[in-house]
């Protein structure tokens, strides 16, 4: 069974950074990303979760990297988004970011930007998934991000 790394990064592009601070209510993004993966995988799916006293919800897009082209419609709620995208055939190793999600302030705090697992939501949580169908074993990293008046 293969083994995945995947990550929020709270600053779009560039490095993985955890933690942000956002002054204002303009739209900000945050990246969904692959740090590591072994062997390969076909797929890849998410649903990430926040703090709706917080942050309120814009976008979400698929980069579609190394032909993950076929996407399912992100599927927004108050509190989370949840989406994935799959290749027609093949593994990739591709590493890098994935999805962009489009997030906005809608009050002060802090909120956590969580990358649920598939023991909390079996069915959409954040995974790869390998070319026979099956979840990789996952390791995740949230993030987080300061909203200023």
């Amino acid at each position: 069974m293969g083994t995945v790394t995947m990550a929020v990064d709270a600053v779009s592009g560039g490095a993985v950074d955890a933690t942000t601070a956002v002054t204002g209510s303009s739209p900000f993004d945050v990246d969904i990303v692959i740090l590591s993966v072994d062997p390969g995988y076909q797929g890849h799916q998410y649903k990430l979760e926040w703090d709706p006293s917080i942050l309120a919800y814009d976008g979400q897009k698929h980069l579609m990297p190394a032909d993950l082209t076929i996407c399912a419609d992100p599927v927004p709620v108050e509190s989370n988004v949840y989406t994935g995208c799959a290749r027609m055939s093949g593994e990739t190793t591709f590493t890098g970011p994935l999805n962009t999600v489009t997030l906005h302030c809608i009050g002060t705090g802090t909120s956590p930007l969580h990358l649920n697992t598939l023991i909390e939501d079996p069915a959409f949580g954040t995974s790869a998934i390998a070319e026979m169908g099956y979840f990789m074993d996952t390791a995740l990293t949230d993030a987080s991000v300061t909203c200023q008046g």
